[in-house]
């Protein structure tokens, strides 16, 4: 029987990453990933805007999709192609202590994401401070960033 010395790249870095998210989403500190959500659907009823029935019902079907290996090339630097968009990628400074962790937690050193954060790489987004996050979120669409809690509403919602 033929042993198996390697994984392909991209399977070690999807092994990888799920192992990490497994481990950190038991600590108090824990990172989640979130997504921006289209606006829902709206209908004109004599003049008046109105939401449609189905788009109050269905909650997951305006959250983008995206996969672990999407979430590591983005914070990596690789500009995402979301249909006609490409992905934006909300970020604290570098140096934010609650970044570092979120950098971690994907594999990144500091230094690796410090190189990544220059002005012509990617669609990274700099934010001040976690408080403006979802905010960033929300406005980039299609969009990714983390918060330290679990957020869902019409405008957020976790990418996994």
């Amino acid at each position: 029987m033929k042993k198996l010395t390697h994984f392909p790249r991209h399977l070690q870095i999807f092994v990888s990453l799920l192992l990490a998210l497994i481990a950190h989403s038991s600590r108090a500190d824990a990172i989640v990933w979130s997504c921006s959500r289209s606006e829902p659907k709206q209908t004109t009823f004599e003049g008046i805007k109105a939401f449609r029935i189905e788009n109050l019902t269905t909650k997951d079907t305006d959250t983008i999709s995206i996969t672990l290996l999407d979430l590591y090339g983005a914070y990596g630097g690789e500009v995402i192609q979301m249909g006609k968009n490409h992905l934006s990628v909300c970020s604290l400074p570098p140096k934010d202590p609650l970044q570092i962790t979120a950098m971690e937690l994907l594999g990144y050193t500091p230094e690796e994401f410090l190189k990544v954060s220059q002005p012509s790489k990617g669609a990274l987004i700099f934010i001040p401070s976690i408080h403006q996050m979802q905010k960033c979120i929300h406005e980039n669409h299609p969009a990714i960033g983390f918060l330290k809690n679990v957020v869902e509403n019409e405008r957020v919602a976790p990418c996994f």
